[in-house]
């Protein structure tokens, strides 16, 4: 185990993109269906929606608050995930599922800005057990979701511990790994390199080396 995490009881996931990787011909269709969509809403022609979506983007980061920011409301990315069909791209993960059995002396929590439709959906095609984890706080569940601490905070209280005992772990800086360090999380990076989280490994399936 990696000397940081010793003290760590809690692990607090995030779900899309964390769990999974998104393939070129996935992320294709995803920001086709973005800008097809604000196309639709605003009514403006698709090459417009597509400069207008990624100037906003730059600026927010989180393309749930860009979709926000043009009035549609803090469902609407959710909108678009849903007209994907994740069965075209995703399947059962049998180290993923492992990784979890390997972790069951911890306690496990997801936090994500999706639904919680969404997240039973994916769950089912990566083959993990809604019974893995202690609870599961979606953007209906919260007022102010990520990277407000809000949902983080949620947790700890839902837990009834300290943030110090919980680990953070998502694929994303500005919601996954900043907002949960700020509370005094403890926070690993996955499927990449962060140079704000405590650990950074290269698939999720590292994350258990970390913590065994």
């Amino acid at each position: 185990m990696n000397q940081k995490f010793t003290d760590i009881k809690y692990c607090i996931w995030d779900v899309d993109l964390t769990f999974y990787t998104v393939s070129p011909q996935m992320k294709k269709e995803f920001k086709n269906k973005i800008y097809e969509y604000l196309s639709q809403k605003l009514k403006i022609p698709i090459g417009e929606a597509k400069q207008k979506y990624e100037e906003e983007l730059k600026k927010r980061k989180s393309k749930t608050a860009t979709l926000e920011a043009f009035g549609l409301g803090k469902y609407a990315i959710q909108e678009v995930i849903d007209s994907i069909d994740k069965n075209r791209y995703l399947k059962k993960d049998p180290r993923l599922i492992q990784l979890f059995k390997n972790l069951k002396h911890y306690k496990h929590a997801i936090v994500t800005n999706s639904t919680k439709n969404s997240v039973n959906k994916t769950l089912k095609i990566l083959g993990l057990k809604k019974s893995f984890f202690e609870t599961i706080i979606t953007k209906e569940d919260v007022n102010h979701y990520k990277p407000s601490p809000e949902p983080f905070i949620k947790i700890v209280e839902i837990f009834r511990t300290k943030a110090e005992k919980c680990v953070s772990i998502g694929d994303v800086d500005y919601s996954d790994i900043i907002p949960a360090k700020k509370l005094g999380m403890k926070t690993i990076f996955v499927w990449g390199k962060s140079k704000y989280a405590d650990e950074s490994v290269l698939t999720i399936y590292e994350v258990e080396k970390l913590l065994m």
